[in-house]
């Protein structure tokens, strides 16, 4: 399972945690979803490209109900460690 993940998100993370095609502007929901992921990878395997990249998502502007919803949620499961 963690390779599957690893397999379809690694292409898109790079080194410092950066996200390709990712941008802030776009305020799109369905990039906070993946942030999700990324934090599983990074309890799974310890990479810290994958906090660091889920960091960039928690950041993610604010404004409507289900994205603070998530970033809550984000932001709670990031500050467990």
């Amino acid at each position: 399972y963690v390779h599957y993940i690893r397999h379809t998100i690694d292409p898109y993370i790079g080194t410092d945690g950066s996200i390709r095609s990712y941008k802030e502007e776009d305020f799109s929901l369905d990039n906070i979803k993946t942030g999700r992921s990324l934090l599983f990878l990074w309890q799974a395997t310890g990479d810290p490209r994958y906090r660091l990249a889920a960091d960039r998502l928690r950041d993610h502007p604010k404004g409507i109900g289900a994205y603070l919803l998530a970033t809550a949620e984000l932001h709670f499961i990031t500050n467990q460690q």
